[in-house]
């Protein structure tokens, strides 16, 4: 009798056992195939149409929220007003037809899906630069992420070239603020809402070569058109301009070639290489010109650009070296003394004080002066004044004193007043030239110093 329970006991055990393998395996089975399984169930024939909005009520829309991560500035081109860049965006919406229990399908939460498999939103991108208008989500490139709850997540990158309205006034030290401008495709805002997600950022880690971002924020707007009310996000980059690689190779080459230009000021007109110096400065700067003209944007509505603002001035600074010169070297070489009494007092006594410039030999103007003026004037005397008067001399006249210096001692001066007059004026056109290019430049340097 013991002997037969102890055969029965052995024979539940290994019964019991058996079972037990075979459920584990048939688990097992089932977790293998758990996908393939839920695949067929979500997304058979019959139940589940792509081409149907994912919605309980036909008048309710589907609500889209998009998000973008930005993750490389390509290109910012100011001639073509193009912004070129590439992002990640995520759109995310809700399918109530896409519900599981992960219990029963071996814990699995989310399942991997193809565009066409599901329904998804069409959407463009508007306000697009390049020559193809096309849906920038693609088949090929998106896949969708369903979760076990029905939220569904589509996902991809994307390269964008849009169009960019930049502002130059501010050049190089300007802030440019592009958009990109999604909406849906046809579709008004009763059918599908787009709504800015909470993911839009910017995921760059570098400066490019040029520019810096600074911000990439969202906002949600509706557009009216044709009584119908279409949704649309538009994103917002602002950039702003690294200004170093036009301070050093554009102002700087010609803030220095001007203030060469203000020292032919202070070359004397008997040098000869006077007019010749600033002829070549001027076309030095010509040259410069041409040459760096194509990597400088061209001028708008906004006004003109700081930095063309201060290359102008400076050309308008190496213009008046040659057209001042010219002046002053043909004073220098005018026979005869300064006529008028008030003009030897201007150019002989006042001036020379203002442009700290010493009057030699010249004592104070008087009616002596203009005496001498007017026998100067009667008589026509040039450079041989001095034997003219020793002549008259010589026949009797009287030599008239004037305080310590006689006629003949002014005559002989007043050879050396054009000279005179022409050091003013060098000092006086210097000062002048030199306001000028200071204005030129003060906006440049008061810019660079606030940006620092």
């Amino acid at each position: 009798m013991a002997h037969q329970r102890t055969t029965w006991l052995l024979l539940l055990s290994a019964l019991l056992i058996i079972s037990v393998a075979e459920a584990s395996h048939a688990s097992n089975d089932s977790n293998a195939y758990a996908e393939r399984r839920l695949r067929q169930i979500l997304l058979r024939s019959g139940e589940y149409d792509a081409k149907e909005r994912p919605v309980l009520l036909s008048n309710k829309p589907v609500d889209v929220e998009v998000s973008m991560a930005m993750y490389a500035l390509i290109s910012l081109d100011e001639k073509e007003q193009v912004l070129k860049g590439a992002s990640w965006i995520i759109m995310e919406w809700y399918d109530y037809r896409i519900h599981w229990d992960p219990e029963m399908y071996g814990n699995l939460r989310f399942l991997s899906l193809g565009m066409d498999d599901i329904w998804t939103p069409k959407i463009l991108l508007t306000n697009t630069a390049s020559e193809k208008i096309e849906n920038p989500i693609q088949e090929s490139v998106f896949r969708a992420l369903a979760s076990w709850d029905g939220n569904v997540t589509l996902e991809g990158p994307i390269i964008h070239e849009t169009s960019c309205e930049m502002k130059m006034s501010h050049f190089p030290f300007d802030r440019q603020n592009c958009s990109l401008v999604i909406s849906t495709q046809n579709t008004p805002k009763c059918i599908v809402n787009l709504a800015n997600g909470p993911a839009t950022r910017i995921v760059m880690n570098e400066a490019t070569s040029q520019w810096q971002a600074l911000n990439f924020t969202a906002e949600t707007t509706a557009q009216e058109f044709q009584y119908k009310a279409y949704s649309k996000v538009i994103f917002y980059l602002v950039v702003k301009r690294l200004p170093y690689h036009y301070l050093l190779n554009i102002a700087l080459p010609s803030a220095i070639l001007t203030f060469i230009s203000l020292g032919v000021f202070w070359l004397t007109p008997e040098s000869g290489e006077r007019i010749s110096m600033a002829v070549s400065l001027l076309l030095g700067q010509a040259v410069f010109w041409l040459v760096t003209a194509e990597s400088l944007p061209p001028t708008g509505g906004e006004g003109t650009p700081l930095l063309l603002d201060c290359i102008e001035y400076n050309f308008i600074v190496g213009g008046l070296a040659i057209l001042l010169s010219v002046v002053t070297v043909g004073l220098q070489h005018q026979p005869g003394p300064l006529r008028g009494r008030f003009r030897r007092k201007l150019f002989l006594q006042i001036l020379p004080l203002v442009v700290c410039l010493q009057s030699r030999g010249r004592g104070k103007v008087n009616d002596d002066d203009s005496r001498f003026d007017e026998k100067d004037e009667k008589l026509k005397m040039t450079s041989d004044m001095v034997k003219i008067v020793s002549l008259s001399d010589k026949d009797g006249r009287v030599i008239q004193k004037t305080k310590g210096y006689s006629n003949v001692d002014v005559s002989r001066n007043g050879l050396d007043d054009m000279k005179l007059v022409a050091a003013i004026l060098d000092r006086l056109f210097f000062l002048v030239a030199a306001i000028i290019f200071t204005c030129g430049n003060v906006k440049l340097i008061a810019c660079l110093v606030h940006g620092m």
